[in-house]
């Protein structure tokens, strides 16, 4: 890169950086954020919104279903942006539920339970490190169609979930969340990377 690029480049991050403190939400375009993605690791947020000993999972829309499968469950979550959350990632783990599910307000109940650094081969366009969250809906439990619940201690058949390590990873943070619930959360955060997804 030569000393033109660089000075361009950083003029870029930091118009955007600017609109960040600003406020605005939409201040770093998607495609830049994925190329960013891609040299960077990323932290990514898997909300487990539990109610009534069940819990939820959320259908990939068509136009979100991309490279995991159109009409295929996986935990609601999402990358963290500056712009997403009140300085936590406990809220914004409760605003990507809000978000994704329609909740409009949840209580936190544990987290992180589980963690994973998926490897770079394995996510097309970035280098995500998952952190599981649960929370609990409270006050008007409004939801956006499209969820999925399910038993507690239940998973869905493997075909329903997104395709595939993406689904591997979600099938395991499942599993320790069961393993969690049964303890009570009295059990330290499970880093998956120990345990082979």
């Amino acid at each position: 890169m030569n000393n033109g690029d660089l000075a361009t480049t950083n003029r870029v991050l930091a118009t955007i950086r600017a609109a960040q403190l600003s406020g605005d939400r939409r201040a770093i375009p998607d495609e830049i954020f994925e190329e960013v993605g891609k040299i960077v690791v990323q932290p990514c947020v898997e909300v487990i919104v539990v109610d009534g000993g069940k819990y939820c999972l959320q259908r990939r829309s068509k136009d979100d279903g991309g490279d995991f499968g159109e009409g295929r469950l996986h935990i609601p979550g999402g990358f963290l942006k500056p712009v997403n959350g009140a300085g936590s990632v406990a809220c914004d783990a409760r605003w990507m539920a809000h978000t994704e599910c329609g909740f409009q307000d949840l209580q936190y109940i544990a987290g992180p339970v589980a963690i994973y650094r998926w490897p770079m081969e394995t996510h097309k366009y970035a280098n995500p490190i998952s952190l599981a969250y649960v929370f609990e809906p409270c006050g008007i439990k409004q939801q956006k169609e499209g969820l999925a619940w399910f038993d507690i201690g239940v998973l869905p058949d493997r075909q329903e979930v997104i395709d595939g390590h993406g689904g591997e990873v979600h099938l395991a943070i499942l599993r320790v969340f069961f393993d969690s619930y049964k303890k009570n959360f009295q059990c330290p955060c499970v880093d998956l990377d120990m345990n082979q997804v």
